[in-house]
């Protein structure tokens, strides 16, 4: 079946709206310090800054699967304009915020939002692309928020030299969001489903893709469980990566934002480029192995550099795993599930997603009252090579089960 034309328009809004969920973090990443700095006398400080930077991870968590639920039942489109007003809205409040709790309050309905943003996103995708073209722009919508990411970085050190609240503006651009959803997006049933005119038959696809037998259900755990394992473990680079660079290197800002912008652009090239030809070579779980291993060699780079620039190929590396591992889950499961349950299916994911984004932190913590940040990422890119070699091993089994 020949891919239908889609609206230019509809394509740039879908582009424009996934970058939000990178500002999310993107914005926080490199205010961290200053943030610790300026409310220093509150206690546990350095805890509740790890919270302004993951807490809008848990409610994106929490409101994802509900989200995924909901636009079974309501338009896509009016929850996808309510969620872009509700990041604008509470996004810039950090402009004013002087009270910790409060901006992590914020971050909490920032993540609400990017749960309605993120999996609502993915639907569409779903409901407008289909086959080698949903792969495409799957990988080019990650890739496009990534490279935006690293735009909004070098945005965000200017802003944030007179005060850490400046850069908290560029959450409303979710607001120039709102009449573009409106005039360019419309609900439709996902690309491939029958014709109205065919009311057996619509009837009989819709039984079929409500089906709770529909789909491999053990095969689906298998791939959230991977990605969550992935993201848990990367997450390691958001979080003590400024800790590294200022242990190591300097404490100038663009230093710390150098190195999140290597590990993004090197997400988003992999995410763009890289993704669809390796796609083309080797099956899903092959490419989670290969994540693994990029990860893990670049975690260890990490761990062994005594310079700044053979740090940042370590970055460089690991975001290329990160890059791929979100595209592949999402076509993975796309793949899988029946196109009326991708928004249920989807929900889960970004749920599990940003769930393992929020625990990281946790784990982490316990990890390093045994060792150094050094040590933890050496540590993690043992794991993760470990791990590779386990899906490897895997995938060969499976191989040869089919070939039989």
């Amino acid at each position: 079946m020949t891919q239908p034309k889609v609206n230019p328009l509809i394509k740039i809004t879908l582009l424009i709206g996934g970058t939000l969920v990178s500002m999310g973090d993107a914005v926080v990443m490199p205010l961290q310090p200053a943030i610790a700095k300026s409310f220093a006398q509150v206690p546990n400080i350095k805890l509740l800054v790890n919270y302004v930077l993951v807490f809008n991870a848990l409610f994106i968590a929490i409101g994802a699967t509900i989200v995924g639920l909901l636009i079974e039942r309501f338009s896509k489109k009016k929850l996808l304009i309510a969620a872009f007003a509700l990041y604008g809205l509470a996004g810039t409040s950090g402009l004013y915020l002087n009270n910790i709790y409060l901006l992590i309050v914020s971050r909490a309905l920032i993540g609400l939002s990017i749960a309605g943003i993120m999996t609502i996103l993915f639907t569409f995708v779903a409901d407008y692309f289909e086959g080698e073209a949903r792969s495409r722009f799957m990988g080019f919508i990650n890739g496009f928020s990534l490279w935006a990411s690293v735009a909004f970085l070098y945005v965000v050190a200017p802003l944030a030299a007179k005060s850490w609240h400046h850069p908290f503006a560029m959450y409303g651009v979710a607001f120039l969001l709102i009449p573009l959803a409106i005039i360019s997006l419309h609900d439709k049933k996902p690309v491939g489903s029958p014709p109205p005119s065919d009311p057996t038959a619509t009837t009989t696809v819709a039984s079929d893709n409500l089906s709770t037998t529909s789909y491999p259900k053990a095969l689906v755990i298998l791939v959230y469980t991977i990605s969550f394992v992935a993201v848990t473990l990367v997450s390691l680079t958001f979080i003590k990566l400024p800790d590294i660079i200022v242990a190591r290197f300097s404490t100038d800002i663009y230093y710390i934002v150098t190195g999140f912008a290597v590990f993004l652009a090197s997400g988003a090239a992999s995410s763009m480029f890289l993704y669809t030809p390796i796609k083309q070579r080797l099956h899903y779980q092959l490419i989670y192995a290969l994540v693994f291993i990029v990860i893990g060699i670049g975690f260890i780079t990490i761990n062994q550099a005594n310079t700044y620039p053979v740090f940042l190929i370590g970055v460089g590396l690991a975001g290329l795993g990160y890059g791929l591992n979100g595209t592949n889950t999402s076509l993975w499961i796309m793949s899988l599930v029946p196109l009326a349950l991708v928004g249920r299916f989807m929900g889960i994911f970004t749920s599990l997603l940003f769930f393992a984004i929020f625990v990281s932190p946790n784990i982490t913590s316990v990890a390093l009252k045994f060792m150094d940040v050094s040590s933890a990422f050496l540590t993690y890119g043992i794991i993760m090579l470990v791990l590779a070699i386990g899906l490897l091993l895997h995938g060969i089994v499976l191989s040869k089960k089919a070939e039989a």
